[in-house]
């Protein structure tokens, strides 16, 4: 999904859930994703975590995990 049904899905998503819930999960997410990236640095392995997002890049795993856990690399 992606474009405009994104923007109208995110934007259905806050009015059933009211600001302070979806404020709360939006909160959550930021706190997952710098576990996240804690975990590859504690593992040495390479991650970049953007500023103020959900979004955890890393250093392309082993062909063998990539295929056994189905990631996206590219």
């Amino acid at each position: 999904m992606g474009g405009a049904l994104a923007v109208l899905v995110f934007i259905a998503l806050i009015i059933k859930l009211g600001g302070s819930a979806a404020a709360k999960l939006a909160e959550q997410m930021l706190e997952n994703a710098g576990w996240l990236k804690k975990q590859f640095d504690g593992m040495g392995w390479q991650a970049w975590l953007e500023p103020m997002s959900n979004t955890v890049y890393f250093k392309r795993p082993p062909e063998a995990i990539v295929k056994k856990y189905d990631l996206a690399p590219d």
